[in-house]
């Protein structure tokens, strides 16, 4: 039986590493497909050139009165993109509840920290204080999405043109892709933190409960926070530092921007994906523990079980957005050619029927990328089930209903009285 039971393991671990593959495998073949076939279609190098230029079309001097489409405005009898009015798809609405998303994601933020300061003794422990700071990167990400939302034009556009900003990247622009970039990365990195020392507690717990009685795992706390705050720096250094790889603007109306290139991909999607691996097989590991000493359900305490939930609650957002930023990874190309195509048709002027927004609108996945805001909520909102006392609510909402009871009975008695005594009144 546990000859079965560990070749078992063995095989979920596999088939996890495989499934944990499948968006960079997708990303590899999808990119190199796609680039062999535009090669074998007599592509120009202009057509795999991924940067937005201005072209002899866009240079009319021919028509002197035109007429541009919203998000564009005329310079020069050309019609080029407005950077803050130029929008990649026409759902308004989906893009909206990702500010709105983000700002109910940070009013969690605040509850979890006035909670989690009346429960210092658990929260601010080692391991527990990983949770803390993974809400600390959602609520600094959070806080980023909803700043850019208040003014695109003065942060995000360093011109009213829009392929000057995408060139020539504003301050803010860089500041908070590199910013977004680091919580992001670092978030993971907590995360992977706990679900190892999870680990290390459920496999040697006799060894754990000794460092923690001598209080070396002080020093254990303090290496891994050093470790999540220096991993991350050296891709965000790189995209800082090289221009090839500089933070530029990746959708329209700015928001977020992001790392430019071949980079993202090696220091963002892959990190994340390997991590996150790791640390689901790393759980994998831990139930199937718990399974052979039959102390799944009976010796799991109510605290461990919402960090499973918080463990849980992470791996739905990571999986999710590390097949998000592949697949759109894979599609930048593709969306930065048609843009650049639909801004040359444009540029001559309006014309009803002539330019095709389908050319980028189909790269652009308004509705998944609103989802990733959606799952990336989870995250403080599990962190609030892990910090909310449950036995505390239930007997504070006991109190409040005995003490509605009582006043209720105390009113009606009052009433009561008070008619007895009227009508003794009346009778003398």
């Amino acid at each position: 039986l546990r000859v079965i039971e560990t070749a078992a393991l063995i095989i979920t671990l596999c088939a996890t590493i495989c499934l944990f593959s499948l968006p960079i495998i997708f990303y590899y073949v999808f990119e190199y497909t796609e680039l062999f076939t535009d090669l074998d279609s007599n592509s120009t190098d202009s057509d795999v050139n991924i940067t937005l230029v201005y072209n002899e079309t866009m240079q009319n001097t021919t028509t002197a009165y035109i007429t541009c489409r919203d998000g564009f405005f005329k310079a020069n009898n050309t019609c080029l993109p407005q950077c803050d009015k130029f929008k990649d798809n026409s759902n308004d609405a989906l893009q909206i509840s990702e500010e709105v998303l983000a700002g109910i994601g940070i009013s969690i933020c605040w509850i979890i920290l006035i909670l989690s300061i009346k429960n210092h003794k658990r929260m601010f422990n080692f391991p527990s204080v990983f949770m803390l700071f993974m809400v600390t990167d959602y609520f600094i990400a959070a806080l980023i999405v909803i700043i850019a939302a208040v003014d695109r034009t003065n942060l995000l556009c360093s011109s009213t043109n829009l392929i000057e900003s995408y060139n020539n990247p504003s301050v803010f622009c860089v500041a908070s892709g590199a910013i977004y970039q680091y919580t992001l990365l670092n978030m993971t990195l907590w995360w992977f933190f706990h679900v190892s020392v999870f680990l290390y507690k459920v496999l040697f717990p006799l060894h754990a409960k000794q460092i923690e009685k001598l209080g070396r795992q002080k020093y254990i706390m303090a290496a891994l926070i050093f470790l999540g705050f220096l991993l991350p720096l050296p891709g965000i250094a790189i995209s800082l530092s090289t221009e090839e790889y500089e933070y530029r603007l990746v959708r329209f109306p700015p928001s977020v921007c992001s790392p430019y290139g071949e980079i993202k991909f090696y220091f963002t999607i892959l990190v994340i994906n390997v991590l996150v691996e790791i640390g689901v097989c790393f759980l994998i590991v831990i139930f199937w523990v718990l399974h052979r000493h039959k102390c799944l359900y009976l010796k799991l305490s109510a605290v461990e079980t919402k960090t499973v939930v918080v463990f849980c609650s992470f791996i739905i957002f990571a999986v999710y957005n590390i097949i998000y930023l592949s697949v759109r990874k894979a599609h930048t190309e593709k969306l930065i050619n048609g843009l650049r195509s639909y801004f040359e048709c444009e540029a001559s002027g309006y014309t009803p029927g002539k330019c095709d927004r389908e050319m980028f609108e189909q790269y652009t996945n308004p509705y998944a990328r609103a989802m990733v805001y959606v799952l990336m909520s989870l995250i403080p909102l599990s962190v609030l089930i892990y910090v909310i006392s449950w036995r505390s609510l239930k007997d504070s909402l006991s109190k409040i209903c005995i003490f509605k009871t009582r006043t209720k009975y105390n009113l009606s008695s009052s009433k009561t009285s008070s008619k007895l005594s009227f009508k003794l009144s009346f009778a003398d």
